[in-house]
């Protein structure tokens, strides 16, 4: 469990390039393989999470302690905040992260989703697998720029991310999986990302 909690350190940092530690939480054990088509999918055992001020909702294999960390950049005047939420189901990583920059610094989507995918590759030493430009439905019905990739590191972790770019920041959607548990979590991750939509801005 500390490597895999060493790899959620680096996977959280993956939106800036800042150095942040992983949440230090009880190891929870890993679920027995599914029976059934019904029992793989998340929600038998899992649990529907929604975050007001990430604007989100997914399901995780656990309840988050979000993570909140401010921080400052060359790109920006002022402070932004660094949110992390990661959860996990034995050695296996669900992680949704992103950052709310200053209301006055307007991102570029193409940087942050090229950013957002170069710095996780650099700080997890992976190696790209493969990777698309999508449009992802914002809240609205609209379509957001987005980027699917895959990677691989020398530790056997295999990762699947989504990074979606909202209009004002980057939202990064992370599955990390042992190389030799991939086919028995399979359901899972796929039913992770599903799972994930943006929800409307309180007004």
């Amino acid at each position: 469990m500390r490597q895999g909690r060493s790899l959620a350190a680096a996977l959280v940092v993956c939106l800036m390039a800042l150095p942040v530690g992983a949440q230090q939480r009880a190891p929870q054990p890993a679920k027995p393989p599914a029976t059934s088509a019904e029992e793989a999918k998340p929600g038998a055992g899992w649990t529907a999470f929604k975050s007001p001020e990430g604007r989100f909702s997914v399901m995780l294999p656990e309840e988050p302690d979000p993570t909140i960390e401010p921080f400052s950049h060359a790109r920006f005047k002022g402070a932004a905040k660094s949110h992390r939420f990661v959860t996990f189901d034995g050695r296996r990583m669900y992680i949704v992260a992103f950052v709310d920059f200053p209301p006055e610094f307007k991102a570029d989507p193409e940087f942050e989703l090229t950013n957002s995918r170069n710095i996780f590759l650099d700080k997890l030493n992976a190696r790209l697998g493969s990777s698309k430009r999508i449009e992802f439905e914002g809240t609205s019905g609209e379509k957001l720029p987005a980027e699917e990739f895959t990677a691989a590191d020398r530790k056997n972790f295999e990762y699947q991310v989504l990074t979606v770019f909202d209009g004002k920041r980057p939202i990064q959607v992370a599955a990390g999986i042992p190389k030799n548990e991939k086919a028995d979590a399979a359901e899972d991750v796929k039913n992770f990302f599903a799972s994930f939509k943006l929800e409307p801005a309180k007004q």
